[in-house]
Parts: structure tokens; C-alpha cells; sequence
């Protein structure tokens, strides 16, 4: 599932909590849409959860009564969100993610509040079409509602990104031609390199090609033709140096436009493959036309004001409710991001 305002996976952390026995209140700046897609915990319907597993967030309600948040649900949002972090969590981490995991507990109210319905039929589509990696079926029925209830407020939250928050921004196209003129030199493509990627399966074949280029006046993919396993091999590939493994962009470097490089060795796995380089042309670098660039920068707009509209959203419900951490409960010392080291 891709956050359609931000596929990136999220560096930033905080938000702005009140903690029910701490003195002092936690503060931090909200700077990513990230979290809401990868975000995985759920609010888990009550009933689904063992008894032992305390409360850890009151959210209040005054329509549907208070949502109470337990630690099992903080735990499956570990582990399903940051469970390379799962065996590393100190204090510090632990606080950084519990506070992507309060964000995404407030976005998932402010989304609640919208006229916005996730059916049954929705997310059994997104457990067959999405979760192709996890055994869903196989899960013990408390871990299924764990992911059902995650998967409807991650559905709840992606329609209220789209349909409701990107609705509410507009972007003109004085505003695109303003950013791609103050941005200009931003859009520019690479130098791309126009090749024949040769492939042997033993240098001794690579060494025949050599031989054979060295007695011959033919042109060069004449020859190579003759030599190759698969002609598939000889399909050109237009790449910038960027796009190369480091020892064909070494030898790329090196090479002008009808020339062809030295056997290159790579090792596959238990075996080695053996390459030769034939460089066709390059192109040099050039502008992105403006027409070409008009869709990714208005995208590009059209989510800083949509990032801008659901942070006011969010320090407006934060300062209209009580939203209270039971820090008895926790499994660690919650630290202030003050309290933190830089990252």
C-alpha cells in the first residue's frame, strides 16, 4: 500500500501528546505524511483483545463515547510497521515510535470523522490483493482482527487523503510555472549512455568474441552476432552511469561511442558471468521541457498544500480534545523529544 501523498517510508518523528502522570507536556513539529499508509496498527475492537493487555491512550469522544487504546495494539504496530527495529527498541526508540504511532491513532480520528465507509468486501480485497507475502488464513482469529481493524483504518485514512483532503488544494498553473522557473536547474535529465551488454557464460567464449573483433573489419554487432548464446544480448539499453552496476560505470567511463570494453567478470551467486560493453552513443545532458515536467511538479504542489491543510487539521483537533498516554502502562520510559539525541 503506497501513501499517495508520500511514498516514502518516514524519517521524521513527533507529534504533541499530554501525558496523564507526566509533568510536562511532549512537544514536537508533525512534518510527514508518511506514516498513514505504512502505519499498520488498528483501533481493535475491545472485545478482540485479552484482558491483561492494559490501556495505554484515552482518545475522548463526546458522540461515540471515549476510544480506549490498549498495548496489544501499540505491540502489533511494532511489529508490523518497524519490526526491523523490534529486537533494537532502547527508551529513545521506543518513544520516537510510539509517537508515529499516536500520529497515526490522530489522523485516523480526524479520518473518522468524515463521511467515509471501508466495507467488508473492501478489505477482504485488500488481505487477497495486498497481503500476498503473510498467510492471513493461517493467523490465530486475535491476530486476524488485528489486522482487519488496521486494514480498515488504513483504507479510512487513504480515502480521506484522497478524496476528501486532496480535494480541498488547488494548484494553479502560475504557481507551476513559478516553482519550475525558480527550479530550473532541478530539471534536467542525465547524460545516458546507449549500449550492448554482452553476456558470456565462460571467458573463454568472451575471449573468442575478442579475438574475432581484433581480426575482423566488420562492424562490431556483425561479429558479436556470431558469437552470442542468446541474440537477445544484443537489444541496446539507453541508462544513465547511475542506473550501472559500479564495474560497468567504471568501464563505461572509460569508453567513446564505437568502442567496446574488456571482458568484465561479475560474480552471480556461486558462478561467474563474463560481460563486454559495446558503447553505441551517448546522450548529453539536456533541460526537461516545462510541458514534460507540468504533471510532477503540480503533484509535487498539490501535496505540500494537502501536507500544510492536514497539519493544521491535526494541531486543531490535538488543542479540541484531551488526548491522554497512560505512562504507567507503558513498557518503557517515554522520553521528550527534547530529551533525545539527534539522529
Amino acid at each position: 500500500m503506497v501513501d499517495p501523498l508520500h511514498p516514502n517510508r518516514p524519517l521524521p518523528f513527533g507529534t504533541k501528546v499530554r501525558f496523564q502522570s507526566a509533568s510536562a507536556a511532549c512537544r514536537a513539529t508533525i512534518v510527514s505524511l508518511a506514516i498513514l499508509m505504512l502505519a499498520g496498527c488498528g483501533n481493535t475492537p475491545e472485545e478482540v483483545l485479552p484482558q491483561e493487555s492494559p490501556i495505554i491512550v484515552t482518545i475522548p469522544n463526546d458522540l461515540r463515547g471515549p476510544t480506549e487504546i490498549r498495548l496489544k495494539e501499540y505491540e502489533f504496530f511494532i511489529h508490523e510497521v518497524y519490526f526491523e527495529l523490534e529486537e533494537k527498541l532502547n527508551d529513545e526508540l521506543h518513544s520516537r515510535v510510539f509517537d508515529e504511532f499516536i500520529r497515526e491513532l490522530t489522523i485516523a480520528e480526524i479520518a473518522a470523522r468524515q463521511p467515509i465507509y471501508v466495507s467488508q468486501d473492501q478489505i477482504d480485497d485488500f488481505i487477497h490483493n495486498q497481503m500476498t507475502m503473510v498467510s492471513f488464513h493461517l493467523m490465530e482469529p486475535k491476530e486476524q482482527e488485528l489486522w482487519k481493524a488496521a486494514i480498515r483504518r488504513r483504507l479510512a485514512v487513504q480515502q480521506f487523503l484522497n478524496r476528501i483532503l486532496l480535494n480541498q488544494v488547488s494548484v494553479t498553473d502560475e504557481e507551476i510555472n513559478d516553482y519550475y522557473s525558480t527550479n530550473e536547474k532541478d530539471y534536467k535529465s542525465d547524460v545516458h549512455y546507449r549500449l550492448r551488454i554482452l553476456q558470456f557464460s565462460t571467458e573463454e567464449k568472451a575471449k573468442e568474441l575478442g579475438k574475432a573483433l581484433k581480426k575482423s573489419k566488420r562492424p562490431f554487432l556483425e561479429v558479436a552476432a556470431e558469437h552470442l548464446e542468446n541474440q537477445d544480448y544484443l537489444l541496446p539499453v539507453n541508462l544513465p552511469l547511475t542506473a550501472l552496476n559500479q564495474s560497468f560505470s567504471r568501464a563505461v567511463r572509460r569508453m567513446r561511442p564505437g568502442r567496446y570494453s574488456k571482458i568484465i567478470p561479475i560474480k552471480q551467486g556461486e558462478a561467474t558471468v563474463y560481460y563486454i560493453l559495446y558503447l553505441e552513443a551517448i546522450t548529453p545532458e539536456s533541460q526537461v521541457p516545462f510541458e514534460e515536467a507540468y504533471h510532477e511538479i503540480r503533484q509535487k504542489l498539490e501535496h505540500q498544500a494537502a501536507e500544510a491543510l492536514l497539519e493544521d487539521m491535526i494541531k486543531q483537533y490535538q488543542s479540541s480534545i484531551d488526548l491522554k498516554v497512560h505512562e504507567d502502562s507503558l513498557p518503557f520510559t517515554y522520553q521528550d523529544p527534547a530529551q533525545r539525541s539527534n539522529l
